[in-house]
């Protein structure tokens, strides 16, 4: 999935196209890029198939159309990434080898996730969460087994078994972008089926940038969103769910108090898109239609 990043995607195609085992098909989910990544791919990639979308849907509506393109498409595995990932090039094949020995359950295979430029893991991508739906990064000592069971995992590089689609269906598209991997990893490994490969790697390539109002709300709303879902799924009593919201009110009113820094260093715009995006999170349907298989009629339009 890409927006107008074509430097970085031509990175990750290379490292796709390299791979010990290698890819099957590639599908580029254009998302309205501007910066000619088309031409690009037509160009230097021809045997890249690229899907094209009208406007851009964020990151969870790329992942939803390209999730469901090649589940219609009959792969029995769809890799996920974002156009900052780039696989080490016995990746795929370090993912597959424990399949078997997991029998039915791996819904989902995820590689160890690594910054491009530091080594350093990125421990927060592989996550833990607790029974009152905090998200918490993985132990690091968990690192030493060749696979461990983890809750939910970042959209870097998870090996998505196709049965996980019939079943639990696709990521929430009115997410845009924020949370929607980890709402759609935790729906899938609270099923027993999420694991991480310690043995798999893949770099990410990301860059840190400001804190920007619009992505704190969008983290907020979506979040929030997350805890409303999953208390309702596990049946949290009217205490524990005053507590936990409760606590996101706390931490939307936080992180908006922290914005004022922004302003102090010349930032302009609100800063109250966290406080905004808890309230909006109360005004999503727990019901998604997005969340499970279309129809044709339901499809973003694609060209």
């Amino acid at each position: 999935m890409t927006f107008n990043r074509k430097d970085m995607l031509r990175m990750n195609l290379d490292g796709l196209r390299s791979q010990v085992r290698s890819v099957e098909q590639i599908l580029v989910v254009n998302n309205a890029c501007t910066d000619g990544t088309a031409a690009m791919i037509r160009d230097e990639f021809p045997d890249v198939t690229l899907l094209n979308l009208n406007e851009n849907i964020g990151g969870a509506g790329g992942f939803n159309a390209g999730m469901l393109w090649a589940y219609e498409h009959g792969y029995d595995w769809v890799w996920c990434m974002d156009d900052d990932a780039i696989p080490a090039v016995g990746c795929l094949q370090e993912l597959l080898d424990p399949a078997p020995a997991l029998g039915d359950r791996p819904l989902i295979l995820c590689p160890k996730i690594v910054h491009h430029d530091t080594g350093d893991l990125q421990l927060f991508h592989h996550k833990q969460i607790t029974a009152d739906l905090v998200d918490r990064p993985l132990a690091q000592e968990l690192m030493q087994h060749a696979v461990v069971r983890i809750d939910a995992n970042g959209f870097v590089g998870p090996l998505v078994n196709r049965a996980a689609i019939e079943i639990y269906g696709l990521p929430i598209r009115e997410y845009f972008y924020q949370a929607d991997d980890l709402e759609y990893t935790y729906r899938l490994g609270a099923h027993g089926g999420c694991y991480l490969v310690t043995g798999a790697v893949i770099f990410h390539n990301d860059k840190t940038g400001a804190v920007s109002e619009r992505k704190l709300y969008y983290w907020r709303r979506n979040y929030t969103h997350f805890v409303r879902l999953n208390s309702h799924r596990r049946h949290f009593s009217p205490v524990q769910r005053w507590w936990v919201f409760a606590r996101e009110a706390l931490v939307s009113l936080y992180y908006s108090l922290a914005l004022i820094k922004n302003y102090a260093q010349g930032y302009r715009g609100g800063f109250l898109g966290p406080v905004r995006g808890y309230v909006d999170a109360f005004f999503m349907p727990l019901d998604h239609p997005s969340s499970s298989l279309p129809t044709s009629a339901e499809r973003p339009g694609a060209t």
